[in-house]
């Protein structure tokens, strides 16, 4: 007898929920980047430093003027003043070489 359930991993969740909203930077926004790549004059600027590191995959441009990237995918939260933007292909390749979880079962 065929299971009934199909089991949503986090992968599913990257795919359905992260992945769509991360095509276009957003404002008022924070994506939570953290390594701090210094003084620029914009978003824009900050994504041309990202885009030259090949495992970055976001960036944000925060209120202090300050570009921060990192390699660790992550959508953020409503943040009034900040701007963040994401490199999507490398964020869909991100998704497509992650490791199946394999042995999914219930928790019991």
């Amino acid at each position: 007898m065929q299971d009934l359930f199909e089991f949503l991993r986090h992968k599913d969740m990257f795919a359905e929920y992260i992945l769509p909203r991360i095509i276009h930077p957003r404002s008022d926004w924070d994506n939570h980047s953290d390594n701090d790549e210094g003084p620029v004059s914009s978003l824009e600027a900050c994504r041309v430093i990202c885009e030259k590191d090949t495992k970055c995959l976001q960036y944000a441009f925060n209120l202090e003027g300050r570009c921060v990237t990192t390699s660790r995918p992550n959508l953020g939260e409503s943040s009034r003043g900040m701007e963040s933007g994401w490199m999507y292909n490398r964020m869909q390749d991100f998704h497509d070489k992650a490791d199946s979880c394999g042995n999914e079962e219930w928790i019991v």
